[in-house]
């Protein structure tokens, strides 16, 4: 039981040390139709980074490892670890697709702005 402590620690560190970003839609002050073709694409170039994914595949993530492990050889409630980082990347899937749909609604208003026009 004391061996398993410190890999508990780890697992529950590595879990809390994940945050999901979220986009609450136009956190400007000015209406969108008011932005100039810079701003919008200011904003835009902001946004793309929170579009990546940041979790690792299940087979390359050593927190899904250790919690396999430590569920079949010693706790099976470690396999609670597995749910939650799944409910993790849900969350953060979510986030995603609401990110791409905001750089979507600026692309388009570019386009109506005619910023592709020179």
């Amino acid at each position: 039981m004391k061996q398993l402590l410190p890999l508990l620690c780890l697992i529950t560190a590595a879990l809390l040390s994940w945050s999901t970003h979220a986009v609450e839609g136009n956190t400007s002050e000015k209406d969108d139709s008011t932005k100039t073709c810079i701003e919008l694409e200011q904003e835009m170039t902001t946004l793309v980074p929170l579009t990546y994914d940041r979790q690792p595949a299940f087979y390359e993530d050593p927190v899904r490892g250790a919690a396999i492990i430590v569920g079949t050889t010693m706790f099976p409630i470690a396999y609670g670890v597995l749910g939650y980082q799944e409910y993790l990347g849900y969350t953060e899937r979510g986030h995603i697709v609401t990110t791409k749909e905001r750089i979507e609604q600026l692309r388009r208003l570019k386009a109506e702005k005619h910023c592709f026009e020179s």
